[in-house]
């Protein structure tokens, strides 16, 4: 910009007879003075611009448990927005709230208010204390009752997005595979939260994940296959176990919930949130045992059942491919995951076989789907069981 006043006003002095001898030393006069008065300086007015203000509803764990925390590490937040979180009350022993201090607190500036967000008479004005928020995010509605208080303080804020994560369950089982945004669904809560979040007038997006996992997942997911192949149990699996599941990175779902704040081109969307590579239940349980370095002969053990017929299986398995495409934000937020689970399942197995969770003893409690499946199939029960 600078160059182009310059040349501007140097062909407009000569047209009026000026030579460029002449017009040298007040040129350069002419340009520093402008600088000092910020009329070419865009980069100060970037600078000095307040930063967006975001607040995050967040519940105390889940599938979704790390969800803010992911949040505030990515760069766009972290360094380009002013946070505020409403932390539901939780355990702060559990990952990922153990890092709240040291890393949002600390090195993001962010500030946690704890609160009990199911408690009623809760002023949330008086709480957030002239906090404002631009936008807010809600990781914690899981009914038309709990979205109310995101609904009401953006409303009161004149907030300019209201993004609510929501669940890729929603979607009805179909013979058409990924699943896309406009695909049907099913009436569920996360839906009516939706709808009711469309009704309240606001601007939305929504945001569908479906399994996380990483290193700060609050549900750990990959624990029902890494547990058993690292005791050497049978593993259960759905029907013929070659289903494809939809695992995300949870810096990966971050990173797309990141793209979408504050982006005109997610007002009023819907996104699956979610990777684009996918991998089968087998496919899943050979990584791990690879990774373990597992005896295929004596290690390597599945059994097959109907995951219709059992309700209290770890793993919420499905009879048939369940997989979402995030197509539409790859292509309209300019997003695209960078973790690979083939990858990522090693430094799993690594963090499990070397943490506590592979020194606690499991008995009938922790297995008993598996030796209802076991017993189902007139099998043996392995000894290891009841260790």
């Amino acid at each position: 910009m600078e160059i182009r006043l310059f040349a501007f006003v140097t062909c407009a002095l000569l047209s009026l007879g000026y030579s460029f001898e002449a017009l040298g030393g007040n040129l350069k006069r002419l340009v520093s003075q402008q600088r000092r008065c910020g009329v070419l300086n865009m980069a100060a007015d970037a600078s000095g611009a307040s930063k967006k203000k975001l607040l995050i509803l967040q519940n105390k764990g889940g599938g979704h448990g790390s969800v803010g925390y992911n949040l505030c590490l990515q760069k766009k937040v972290a360094e380009g927005m002013e946070v505020v979180i409403l932390q539901d009350k939780c355990n702060y022993k559990k990952i990922p709230f153990s890092f709240y201090k040291a890393d949002l607190e600390e090195k993001v500036g962010a500030k946690v208010i704890n609160v009990d967000l199911t408690a009623t008479g809760v002023d949330y004005n008086e709480l957030l204390n002239g906090f404002k928020p631009d936008v807010v995010l809600d990781n914690w509605s899981k009914s038309v009752a709990n979205a109310s208080i995101g609904i009401s303080i953006a409303q009161a804020a004149q907030s300019e997005q209201l993004l609510f994560v929501s669940s890729a369950g929603m979607y009805k089982s179909s013979n058409l595979t990924p699943l896309l945004e406009g695909d049907a669904v099913k009436t569920n809560d996360p839906r009516a939260v939706e709808l009711a979040i469309v009704q309240s007038g606001l601007p939305y997006t929504f945001l569908r994940p479906q399994y996380i996992y990483g290193p700060k997942s609050n549900k750990r997911y990959l624990d029902y296959f890494l547990g058993r192949a690292h005791r050497k149990l049978h593993i259960p699996l759905p029907t013929h176990a070659e289903q494809l599941v939809c695992l995300t990175h949870e810096e990966d779902v971050a990173s797309l919930m990141a793209a979408a704040l504050a982006n005109p081109k997610a007002i009023n969307q819907v996104f699956n949130c979610g990777t684009d590579r996918f991998v089968s239940y087998k496919g899943i349980c050979e990584m791990v045992h690879a990774a373990m370095n597992s005896d295929k002969e004596k290690d390597v053990k599945y059994m097959y059942f109907d995951p219709t017929q059992y309700s209290n299986v770890a793993f919420p398995f499905r009879k048939e491919t369940f997989i979402t495409s995030p197509g539409k934000a790859k292509l309209t937020l300019d997003w695209a995951p960078t973790h690979k689970f083939d990858q990522d399942i090693v430094e799993e197995v690594k963090a499990y076989v070397s943490g506590d969770l592979a020194n606690e003893k499991w008995g009938t409690e922790q297995l008993k789907a598996d030796l209802e499946i076991l017993a189902s199939k007139g099998l043996l029960v392995d000894p290891k069981f009841d260790e």
